[in-house]
């Protein structure tokens, strides 16, 4: 499956932001670390085991968790 975020626009340069896929055996960081604001983290292809989900922590706040 492909998986991409963009960082909504009231967030300002210097927000961390990670971006994780958790699976039936491992979570993926795919992103982590401080971005320019509006940050999008390209389209990524990602192989998954099982049922999957997609989180993003923004300054170590979870802002979004969602099947894939």
């Amino acid at each position: 499956m492909t998986v991409s975020y963009t960082l909504p626009p009231q967030y300002p340069t210097g927000t961390v932001v990670a971006i994780l896929v958790q699976d039936e055996t491992e979570v993926r960081t795919l992103f982590e670390g401080p971005v320019e604001a509006g940050f999008t983290l390209p389209a990524q292809e990602i192989i998954v085991r099982g049922a999957a989900t997609f989180r993003v922590l923004i300054n170590g706040e979870q802002v979004l968790e969602t099947p894939l």
